[in-house]
């Protein structure tokens, strides 16, 4: 009844469907090759949506999110995605160990940063497999990950603002890579 879907969702006008699903682990890839994308906890579950979205329309081969990422499952991030979740493989997992594994397999590791060691995005060399990292909203990367990053990006801003939404910024820089 339309009772009983008020309850089972958030939404204050549900669209009519409800699921429950066993939800299955699945390996992470070898990253011999692939374009992925690596969300190291973003905590806003729009942002989160519409990056793993994003990395579907742009044909990536998964996105990987650290283990303080917000929810994948969370209504917010499912509405954001749009089906996107169908699409490609989203994993959860904490980064170092994925890091490491890209690392022996030698796949470039990009991670978005302001800093000065970092170089504006238009000036990257076109890569066939790539990870690019994208930040918390407030404090972007970690140390740790622009240690180990082989390449530090940025956009540049002519205009006033001190910063881009992660997920916009996501997208400006996902399509520039392909």
């Amino acid at each position: 009844t339309s009772d009983i879907l008020k309850e089972l969702s958030d939404a204050p006008t549900p669209q009519g469907i409800v699921a429950e699903v066993v939800l299955e682990d699945g390996d992470l890839p070898d990253f011999q090759t692939g374009r992925y994308l690596v969300l190291e906890d973003v905590q806003d579950p729009g942002n989160l949506g519409t990056m793993v979205r994003t990395a579907d329309a742009a044909g990536l081969d998964g996105v990987i999110l650290s283990d303080k990422s917000a929810d994948l499952y969370n209504p917010k991030t499912l509405r954001s995605m749009q089906g996107s979740h169908f699409h490609l493989p989203v994993f959860r997992q904490s980064l170092p160990f994925v890091f490491a594994k890209m690392k022996a397999t030698g796949l470039p590791i990009l991670a978005t940063t302001l800093s000065e060691q970092s170089v504006d995005y238009r000036e990257l060399d076109h890569l066939e497999t790539f990870a690019l990292v994208m930040g918390n909203e407030g404090q972007g990367i970690s140390s740790e990950t622009a240690d180990i990053a082989d390449q530090l990006v940025h956009i540049s801003m002519p205009g006033q603002a001190e910063s881009l939404n992660v997920a916009v910024a996501a997208g400006i820089v996902i399509f520039s890579l392909l």
